[in-house]
């Protein structure tokens, strides 16, 4: 029995053919029926079929998987009598071109979930890793990055890296998009878009305001002789973080007890200043605040 042409490619279509087999037997004139003998357990030639004499890929080959292939063929003639042989089939291996890019860690070759917002500029996020079938091709890599969060900067041993070069913030964007391509030196390129998460990183507060209530033209003005407890006004604070809760207190330097205080509901609810004893205008006219970026000062 004569095999096929022992060496095809790997990623050849499913259905094409391999070559065609054929018997050497003293009568010339018999007629063959080829078929493929299938030890336990079943199918266990799946990437092969038999179409008459023809031998045709019944999937894609796969070099990195499967690099060399056995198979049983039977040949029968009209009488019955017939002849068995184990036909091995080398797979060339292609060039496969790459299906992802990575950002992996340095130093432990883990993909790199997430960037912490406020990273310095030129801090190098990670290398670029290709997912590739060919394990030993050398890859050149390519960045889009419409944000101009990133570049990619030589690294050790031919790597590349991943380098910030603009500011990240969370509460800007949560979520950076780039655009990668890679190609090795055997094929075309490959293109993909990668979704870098943005770490949110807390941020303190910047600055502290008071406002009046609605009934009040002059701020900070409050009348003296009022009763205990008059609304004097209400705190707010600015952070970058606009989820955080605040909790406000006065530093006092003064007589006891101070003749106002904060207010602060239970649950972080928006805070008060209030008047804590009856105030006197002759005694005091004025009282001087002062903001701090955790918490409220007053002087008198």
């Amino acid at each position: 029995m004569t095999p096929p042409p022992p060496h095809p490619q790997e990623n050849l279509a499913s259905g094409t053919v391999l070559g065609l087999l054929s018997t050497v037997d003293p009568n010339a004139l018999d007629v063959f029926t080829y078929s493929l003998i299938t030890p336990a357990p079943p199918n266990a030639y799946p990437s092969f079929v038999l179409v008459g004499n023809q031998v045709v890929t019944n999937k894609s080959l796969d070099f990195e998987a499967t690099p060399t292939l056995q198979i049983i063929v039977q040949a029968m003639d009209d009488s019955g009598a017939f002849v068995r042989k184990t036909l091995t089939i080398n797979v060339i291996d292609t060039n496969d071109v790459s299906t992802d890019v990575r950002v992996v860690s340095i130093a432990t070759g883990t993909a790199i979930p997430f960037v912490d917002e406020n990273t310095a500029k030129g801090t190098v996020v990670g290398r670029l890793q290709a997912v590739d079938q060919d394990c030993c091709d050398t890859y050149r890599f390519g960045l889009v990055d419409d944000s101009k969060t990133f570049t990619l900067q030589p690294g050790p041993g031919g790597t590349t890296q991943l380098v910030t070069i603009g500011n990240i913030n969370f509460e800007v964007l949560s979520v950076l998009t780039v655009q990668f391509t890679v190609d090795d030196d055997r094929g075309p390129s490959f293109s993909t878009y990668s979704n870098i998460n943005v770490r949110d990183i807390n941020e303190a507060p910047t600055d502290i305001t008071l406002s009046m209530p609605v009934t009040r033209t002059i701020i900070l003005n409050v009348d003296e002789n009022a009763t205990i407890n008059t609304l004097v006004g209400t705190f707010s604070a600015k952070d970058p973080d606009t989820w955080q809760s605040f909790n406000y207190r006065l530093l006092f330097n003064g007589a006891s007890p101070p003749p106002m205080y904060v207010d602060q509901p239970v649950a972080f609810g928006a805070a008060t200043l209030r008047t804590n004893a009856t105030l006197d205008y002759d005694a005091t006219p004025q009282y001087t605040v002062r903001w701090s970026s955790n918490c409220v000062v007053m002087a008198v």
